[in-house]
């Protein structure tokens, strides 16, 4: 091999001043082990290129250039393949890789030298000017870690705080957090992330996350009306044995805020406790949200119902109660009369006999649907039973007869019971529950009205004032029996509307309208008296303003007030953005019972409190599917039973 080199350096026709040219003296001197590798420049030095592998190697020392023909299999490279390449010696190959260099470094030397703008790469030009250390010009090595995924402290901070919001808003048990399954997951995800555990998810995140959800909801407050209405209820959980009783914010732009819940399960649920916890829930929507409560909405319990009356007696505090509330004790009013009791016992009596997995299963088999029991806090559900029944009686008369020729052949096969079969097939029967569903539909559509987001309680009482007209006359003894005992339309209902710009109270009576007169006398000054005075006889601006039609009764309102009626148009505003119910605090009671369940019952009230603050703000906030949809009677139906109202 020392002959091949020496052959390599006479055919170079390198001399002794080319020995000790810059250029000449850069890269490290050939040995032996050069044959099978090709030298060429990277990054401004020669590196040893394998022509098997074809990797460059930067350290072309002897025993590493050995090494890596052993590793990478140029060594059992048969003889005639090498001769190509190398002339049987490497010998060839060299030479090649010494003229290129030469060639390369002259044409470096002739570009920097013209000053050219196309110059090549510095680390080229810097290698050819050999006036520098090329390997202190050179780019620096990219460090191992650049290529490995790392997560940084403020970034792990982000995931963590995405990961609590998410289990806090899909009310996922903190347990989960340590599953070896969901710890896959995740690194299957993002390999570099260690999710927590569960006692900071439960203790520094929790608290963490309310602390975002409360300067959310201030974000949100600063989009609302300041002027809110307080909705107030109670609820019991009766795994924990614990009572509560929430407050929400609700405001003219449908925007529900949680407030605060107080917990009664040592105090007495009196008109005077109530007052103390909306007294101390109207500093805290000050002081949080600096909003002003002006109104409170209730549940028709006595209690609430004092509270009410003292709150608007000492705090000048604008007070109704629940006509969703109302609606459905309206319902029970009538399904507890003894003819109607005994109808729907029957009606359970079919429905539960045709819950039994096989008859439910034939009678879808048969066109029919799975039949819908009642639940029993919630009175209009038994409508949507007997509904239900009506429905499927083809069907279930259908797989009764299938049953009847089974039975020949099969004595134990599955079959409707003699009772039921005989209420099928009579005609009588099912004529009385038609009869009782003409009585509860209007009933359960009041209901459903009034318990709809966007539903105020001028629209309530136009609601209850059409049934007293318009509804069935087997109605019309319950209906005002309800509207008496629950006060529905009281002075603030019935001023709502009047002060509507499309009711104008046309439906109320005239003792009514004399109430509400005397009332409006009392609460306005002259000025917004002359103002009233046009309203209601269509003058001034007012005219115009009837002519446009498709005007929201708030959008009426604004034009109003910037047409010279301000002072009128916000004593109107007031009470036209009082809700018609509590149904938005009432679903929070049902996110309650799914946060605090039988199985989560030794959770604080403070973390019950913060978990149901988070999921209702978050769960409001997300793009799934909502359960505030119009047909509230189907969410009521299936409602848990695990919580419950306190004052139905």
């Amino acid at each position: 091999m020392s002959n091949a080199f020496d052959k390599l350096m006479s055919q170079s026709g390198k001399s002794d001043s080319a020995e000790s040219s810059p250029s000449a003296s850069v890269g490290r001197p050939l040995h032996d082990q050069w044959f099978g590798y090709k030298k060429v420049p990277h990054r401004g030095k020669m590196v040893a290129k394998c022509m098997n592998c074809m990797q460059l190697k930067t350290n072309t020392a002897k025993d590493r250039l050995m090494k890596h023909r052993q590793t990478c299999g140029s060594a059992n490279i048969e003889e005639n393949e090498l001769a190509e390449s190398a002339n049987s010696d490497g010998t060839e190959n060299l030479v090649e890789v010494e003229l290129e260099r030469a060639l390369t470094q002259s044409e470096t030397h002739s570009i920097v030298e013209s000053g050219d703008d196309s110059r090549p790469s510095s680390s080229l030009t810097n290698y050819s000017a050999g006036s520098q250390d090329s390997s202190s010009l050179a780019p620096k090595q990219p460090k191992l870690k650049r290529f490995m995924d790392q997560v940084k402290p403020i970034e792990a901070e982000n995931i963590d705080s995405l990961l609590a919001e998410f289990f806090f808003g899909c009310n996922i048990p903190f347990q989960v957090v340590d599953s070896k399954f969901f710890k896959k997951f995740v690194n299957a995800l993002r390999p570099a992330y260690n999710p927590p555990h569960r006692h900071l998810l439960a203790g520094k995140l929790l608290d963490k996350t309310h602390e975002k959800i409360e300067k959310r909801n201030e974000k949100l407050v600063e989009k609302m009306d300041k002027r809110v209405t307080l909705l107030v209820d109670g609820w019991q959980n009766s795994s924990a044995n614990r009572h509560y009783v929430a407050t929400m914010l609700a405001s003219s732009n449908d925007q529900k805020i949680f407030l605060e819940s107080f917990n009664f399960s040592t105090t007495r649920e009196t008109g005077d406790n109530l007052l103390d916890a909306v007294q101390q829930a109207v500093v805290l929507a000050d002081e949080r949200y600096g909003a002003v409560v002006y109104a409170i909405l209730t549940d028709n319990a006595f209690s609430m119902q004092k509270m009410g009356r003292d709150a608007n007696n000492l705090l000048d505090i604008l007070y109704s109660t629940c006509n969703a509330h109302s609606a459905n004790l309206l319902a029970g009013d009538i399904l507890q009369k003894k003819e109607y009791e005994k109808i729907m016992k029957k009606v359970m009596k079919v429905q539960k006999d045709f819950r039994r997995t096989v008859l439910a299963n034939r009678l879808v088999d048969a066109g029919g649907h799975k039949p819908i029991l009642s639940c029993t806090t919630r009175w209009t559900s038994q409508r949507g039973a007997a509904d239900s029944m009506l429905k499927n009686l083809s069907a279930m008369k259908t797989v009764t007869a299938a049953c009847d020729s089974e039975a020949e052949l099969d004595p134990d096969a599955k079959k409707p019971k003699r009772k039921v079969v005989s209420l099928l097939f009579n005609e009588g029967f099912s004529a009385s529950v038609r009869n009782l569903l003409t009585i509860l539909n209007p009933v359960a559509e009041l209901t459903n009205f009034c318990q709809k987001s966007s539903a105020s309680s001028a629209d309530a009482a136009e609601k209850w004032l059409q049934l007293l007209t318009d509804g069935p006359e087997d109605l019309q003894p319950f209906l005002k029996y309800r509207i008496k005992q629950s006060n529905v339309l009281n002075t603030v209902t019935m001023t709502a509307n009047y002060l509507h710009p499309t009711y104008r109270g046309k439906r109320l009576s005239e003792h009514q309208l004399t109430e509400v007169n005397a009332y409006l006398l009392e609460k306005l000054d002259s000025d917004q008296l002359e103002s009233l005075r046009k309203f209601t006889k269509n003058e001034d601006v007012f005219a115009n303003l009837v002519n446009k039609r498709g005007l929201l009764p708030l959008t009426f309102w604004h034009y109003a007030s910037e047409l010279g009626h301000r002072k009128l148009a916000e004593f109107a505003r007031d009470y036209l953005k009082i809700p018609a119910s509590t149904a938005q605090l009432e679903r929070l009671f049902s996110n309650w019972a799914y946060v605090h369940n039988d199985i989560r019952n030794r959770l604080s009230d403070e973390t019950s409190k913060k978990l149901v603050n988070m999921y209702f703000t978050l769960r409001s906030t997300d793009e799934l599917p909502d359960m505030d949809n119009d047909d509230i009677g189907n969410f009521s139906d299936n409602e848990s039973e695990s919580g419950s109202e306190m004052s139905d």
